[in-house]
């Protein structure tokens, strides 16, 4: 792929395990991002969403190839995750929040699947392995809330409530600082409600569970993130509920036939050629930095 797309390699980035990612620098010398994903399911509509989001809110996918999982990514240093970022907590929870409703406001494309789909896909899985974890679940004396949060899961995806672009893995280490902004990478998108996507922001900015009292942290922090991000703060609760104990019996998305699918300007993607300017793309730290792919 380097011969391909004529690209210079440089080192590679660290932290990650969905993806090969290496700091590259393209034919006309300006730098990139190399990264080539391991086939997973929730990777699969990863360039539809950096494409669909808003202008701003990641950089421009400038080649991908759906066919063996590459993708060149436009680069931007710093590109400091939100957690090191230098804000308080407050501050850095308002940013997250604020980026996470300009990428609800993109319109919904094709190739992205709901939520209600992926949360159908999760439960059928834990129904699949109940036998397996119940009597760990017992031991811990988890059994009930773990079967009442798969339910409220299934229950809010269900809900008819208005549609939005998410992230779905929408972490501080997702969320990257430079000079022009805060942009998102990484996402393991969906359409559906915003609520869903709440959880890792408020759980890991703040250090809630090291403190005194962590459910009254997280609550605050929810009250203060939701009406930012556009979300509805008793859905956010009940989602965050939803997501934690789930985990317990709900494995990764099973593995799909390994090919992104096609999307609009895919063949010229695909021989090499840029498309014309679209609105998003994806962002990575400088290889000094602590980046994630995936």
């Amino acid at each position: 792929m380097l011969d391909r797309w004529a690209l210079t390699a440089g080192p590679a980035f660290s932290g990650g395990n969905a993806g090969t990612v290496l700091a590259v620098t393209r034919a006309d010398g300006s730098p990139a991002v190399l990264k080539i994903g391991f086939p997973h399911a929730e990777g699969i509509p990863e360039a539809i969403a950096l494409e669909a989001y808003p202008r701003g809110t990641a950089p421009l996918v400038p080649l991908q190839d759906p066919w063996t999982w590459p993708m060149l990514l436009e680069r931007i240093d710093p590109g400091t995750p939100l957690a090191n970022a230098g804000l308080d907590t407050g501050a850095a929870l308002l940013v997250g929040a604020g980026l996470l409703a300009r990428i609800g406001r993109a319109a919904p494309v094709d190739g992205i699947p709901e939520v209600r789909t992926v949360v159908g896909g999760y439960s059928a899985a834990a129904l699949t392995r109940w036998p397996e974890h119940r009597g760990h679940l017992d031991t811990l004396r988890a059994t009930d809330l773990v079967s009442s949060a798969l339910d409220d899961l299934v229950a809010l995806a269900g809900d008819d409530v208005a549609v939005a672009m998410l992230h779905g893995d929408f972490n501080p280490d997702n969320i990257l600082c430079s000079p022009s902004g805060m942009f998102a990478i990484d996402p393991k998108p969906m359409v559906g409600d915003p609520a869903f996507d709440l959880w890792p922001l408020v759980s890991q900015l703040g250090a809630p569970f090291s403190r005194a009292d962590p459910p009254t942290v997280l609550a605050g922090q929810l009250e203060l993130v939701a009406g930012e991000a556009g979300c509805d703060a008793t859905r956010c609760r009940l989602g965050i509920r939803a997501h934690r104990p789930h985990a317990r019996v709900v494995p990764r998305r099973e593995q799909p036939r390994p090919r992104r699918p096609q999307r609009a300007g895919a063949r010229r993607l695909v021989t090499g050629s840029r498309p014309a300017p679209c609105g998003s793309g994806a962002l990575m730290a400088s290889p000094s930095r602590d980046a994630r792919p995936g």
